[in-house]
């Protein structure tokens, strides 16, 4: 997905945990099953992400998925 999105700033694991292949803290207190968590992807936002930026992504994703 990195590679066909290059401006996409993304993760597989979360970023106060980098290199765990643990679930994230925060996916286990939602009681995300961990057969689903470990397959969740992490968007980076900023500050001034704006809503239009995140639909250029979402549209990018349908291209892919």
């Amino acid at each position: 997905m990195l590679s066909a999105i290059p401006y996409l700033a993304a993760s597989t694991g979360s970023a106060c945990h980098a290199g765990s292949i643990e679930l994230s803290p925060v996916l286990k207190e939602m009681d995300v099953p961990k057969e689903v968590g470990m397959g969740a992807i992490r968007f980076s936002l900023g500050r001034y992400t704006t809503k239009d930026e995140i639909d250029q992504v979402m549209e990018s994703l349908k291209g892919i998925y």
